[in-house]
């Protein structure tokens, strides 16, 4: 069983909660990624949606964890996919508040099954955070998928 529901298509395993906090560095490089515990059959798209928003961040200034403005987070954005490859393109800007979504109705369904961590998490505001980021991105929207038919690159 997963902690996740496997997503179709299933075209790889998906780390599920790829971000800097389960992101091994050395000397200022990214090695790898611990913690697997979200890992579910899905789409590509999917799991680079959650990393892009995690990464780039897509997320509005008032999220603690957010910098740059929209042009800037769409450059890292677009970046990142340009490395990871032709599988992925500005088409994950869309998929950012669907995968949102889900992790929201994931940790409210959580909350309702008694999980205690699921309900301080809510407690704690992370739904509220994630719905105003959902909003950002597609408020967003034209400006984050332009830099996908740039050549810019991020530094």
């Amino acid at each position: 069983s997963w902690l996740f529901p496997p997503r179709q298509p299933a075209e790889v395993m998906c780390h599920g909660d790829a971000a800097p906090y389960n992101c091994v560095v050395e000397d200022g490089v990214a090695i790898g990624f611990i913690d697997f515990d979200a890992a579910h059959p899905g789409p590509r798209v999917w799991d680079v949606a959650y990393t892009v928003y995690r990464f780039a961040p897509l997320q509005a200034p008032d999220n603690p964890e957010s910098f740059g403005t929209p042009q800037d987070q769409a450059l890292r954005a677009a970046a990142f996919c340009r490395v990871y490859g032709p599988e992925v393109g500005a088409e994950v800007i869309d998929v950012v508040p669907a995968r949102l979504k889900a992790l929201i109705d994931f940790m409210r369904d959580q909350a309702a099954q008694g999980n205690e961590a699921f309900r301080q998490h809510i407690r704690e505001g992370h739904i509220d955070a994630y719905e105003a980021d959902i909003r950002y991105v597609r408020a967003h929207r034209d400006t984050l998928r332009a830099a996908f038919r740039s050549g810019d690159h991020a530094d």
